[in-house]
């Protein structure tokens, strides 16, 4: 981590509070954050476009229509106009219509719901050798930066401690969210509780969920780990799985780019592209 001062911002006649310019994120940070940015956008894509051609969700190791379906988005009857669209889950139903919900027309080969209409040049092969291929790239990055993350020692940075679960520090963060509110260089320098939290589950958890219950749903790949079946209990709990921790993904996305409002977008933003972070120093404040 290196530290320079900005000229021109601790002059007190200008009356402006000193300025430090910090590197926050190193080259290898920013380029695995940026490529897995990418590579989720495709595959978050993708993965709607294909479960977009059966939106139903099952458990155990088969599934298909006429099965029950532990969640699915249907319509009543696609004769019908406005297209009648339902959601059910469990016991429970909720009306879609005018939500979601289209019918593909494919002339002598009949009428098919689907959850989003696609367009005219939509190829399911390509779409579904496109979520392969960024699947294959999010592996190979996530394996990329684990190993740069041990050896560079910057996990240390994860690592939680007791007195980061105190409710008193959990709530005072959450507060300083939503009050836009900064307490000074050591505070901004290191992830706070719920940075740590929320990284780990992310790095350690629900990537390699979806790594794995992705590769279950592949014929060749539990040819050659059967034991992935086992671990998932069926290829139809794998693909439900999968649809959860992409939904997960999906919130992630959401709340980190809420967070990243709340906190500051452009000197966060300036972080994550040249590394460089503007810390304003209080007075008394510093290392």
């Amino acid at each position: 981590m290196t530290r320079e001062n900005e000229a021109g911002l601790a002059d007190p006649a200008i009356g402006r509070q000193p300025t430090v310019v910090v590197v926050r994120h190193s080259l290898v940070a920013r380029l695995w954050h940026w490529t897995t940015a990418g590579t989720v956008v495709l595959l978050l894509w993708s993965g709607v476009m294909i479960f977009n051609v059966h939106p139903r969700l099952y458990w155990g190791d088969s599934g298909h229509k006429g099965e029950a379906a532990i969640m699915e988005v249907a319509a009543r009857d696609l004769s019908r106009t406005p297209l009648e669209v339902i959601g059910r889950a469990g016991g429970y139903e909720v009306d879609l219509t005018g939500w979601l919900g289209s019918v593909l027309d494919l002339g002598s080969a009949g009428k098919f719901f689907v959850l989003i209409a696609p367009s005219a040049d939509f190829q399911f092969g390509a779409t579904r050798a496109l979520h392969f291929l960024a699947a294959e790239v999010l592996i190979a990055t996530w394996i990329f930066y684990a190993v740069y993350l041990m050896a560079s020692r910057r996990l240390g940075r994860w690592v939680i401690y007791p007195k980061d679960m105190s409710p008193r520090i959990i709530f005072g963060q959450i507060k300083s969210y939503f009050t836009f509110w900064r307490k000074g260089r050591d505070a901004e320098m290191d992830y706070n509780p719920i940075q740590k939290m929320i990284y780990i589950a992310l790095f350690f958890i629900l990537i390699p969920v979806a790594i794995l219950s992705g590769m279950t749903m592949s014929n060749a790949m539990t040819a050659r780990f059967p034991l992935l079946l086992d671990m998932f209990g069926g290829r139809q709990s794998a693909r439900t799985i999968h649809f959860i921790a992409a939904g997960s993904f999906a919130l992630f996305v959401v709340v980190h780019i809420a967070a990243l409002l709340m906190a500051g977008p452009v000197n966060h933003m300036r972080a994550i592209v040249t590394g460089r972070f503007r810390i304003t120093q209080k007075k008394g404040v510093g290392r």
